[in-house]
């Protein structure tokens, strides 16, 4: 059987994202793998954030089948605060009980087929695994992302070179890749599993269900365009604006009546809120790092689709031509967007994602570039 080692920025009991979805892949192609979680500190034991992780010296269960688990515990945090984003507190971050090669001696997992990184605060400790072969996933641009610390966004681009190959979920991050000195540069899409959003579940009972309901499901981070929400919102009151999600960045000014803040849910109730709605949206912007913002693939883009979604969004994706997937340009332009996407929804068009972005088939053309 053939072994992965997979290092997420995100613990194995998160919203799912890019890396939990190949570890379920990779089980379904045969593979047996190990999820290693974030390190976790006492900074995450005091603000209650350890989200499932726990200790053990040896691998655990996920509580699924084929996936074990690792909880490394780092007395020293890294974190983007005073004191402790420094690159000596990194370097201190990376002293893990327990160490994960006495956790990896003596399995299967000692020297696996391959290791996949996808957590730049992990990527030392992913170099580290003798992997037959070693892939650096690069989901999207750093600059997104003000967790992530001056000192790691170094790590990050000094180490790339050190894979075997970059998986890039957008073309757009292939020059970040090149100039980072990437041996070899490969495009892995984001995708989904079609059966789960397929799957009729109930509809959750705070769902509005009065009017066209226009469903927001993910974070809402700096990327998030408030504007066009509230502007959208008052020229279109008999239109329902539902923001599933949590809210680290607030809107600036009151929110029309007719836009609903559900907060973060359960993943499971994902596609309830996609059944009972009309359209999926992906309002994105940022006045600062648009050229990082359209290097984003979307995960929820696709999950809308499966759901049956026409989607609007401010993203292009290239490999994704769809009638269903209608890009609007400017903020003006948005709730027209919207009026022809419900249009859409009520003609009967067939909507689907294309048959390539399911994750085991994804999965399986990426175990084909790295000639697994």
């Amino acid at each position: 059987m053939l072994t992965a080692v997979i290092f997420g920025a995100h613990p194995w009991n998160d919203t799912p994202y890019g890396l939990h979805h190949i570890a379920r892949a990779l089980v379904k192609l045969g593979w047996n793998v190990v999820y290693v979680e974030p390190a976790f500190s006492p900074l995450h034991i005091i603000s209650g954030r350890r989200r499932g992780r726990t200790f053990s010296k040896r691998l655990r269960s996920s509580g699924e089948p084929g996936i074990s688990l690792i909880s490394p515990f780092s007395l020293v945090p890294h974190a983007n605060m005073p004191l402790l984003r420094s690159s000596m507190a990194l370097k201190f971050s990376k002293l893990l009980w327990p160490a994960l090669s006495k956790t990896l001696k003596e399995t299967v997992f000692q020297s696996p087929d391959l290791v996949l990184c996808g957590s730049p605060s992990m990527i030392r400790a992913a170099i580290n695994v003798q992997a037959k072969t070693s892939a650096y996933r690069l989901a999207d641009d750093s600059r997104l992302f003000d967790v992530l610390t001056p000192a790691i966004r170094k790590e990050e681009q000094s180490c790339l070179s050190e894979f075997d190959a970059v998986l890039i979920t957008s073309p757009k991050l292939k020059v970040t890749a090149r100039n980072a000195g990437a041996r070899k540069v490969v495009f892995v899409s984001n995708g989904v599993d079609v059966n789960y959003f397929q799957t009729k579940t109930a509809i959750p009972s705070d769902m509005p269900l009065q009017g066209p309901r226009i469903l927001y499901a993910g974070a809402i981070e700096t990327w998030f365009d408030w504007n066009v929400i509230i502007n959208s919102a008052s020229s279109r009151p008999q239109y329902q604006y539902v923001i599933v999600g949590k809210v680290a960045i607030k809107p600036e000014v009151d929110l029309p009546k007719n836009v609903f803040l559900l907060g973060q849910k359960p993943y499971s109730t994902m596609p309830g809120y996609m059944r009972a709605a009309t359209v999926g949206i992906i309002p994105f912007a940022s006045s600062e790092s648009m050229d990082a913002v359209n290097a984003i693939n979307p995960i929820k883009l696709y999950e809308y689709l499966a759901a049956g979604l026409p989607v609007v969004t401010s993203i292009p994706v290239p490999h994704v031509e769809d009638a269903a997937v209608i890009v609007y340009s400017s903020a003006s332009t948005f709730s027209e967007k919207l009026d022809e996407a419900i249009e859409l929804r009520h003609s009967g068009y067939h909507i689907a994602p294309p048959k390539e972005c399911e994750w085991t088939s994804i999965v399986a053309r990426m175990l084909q570039s790295l000639n697994l």
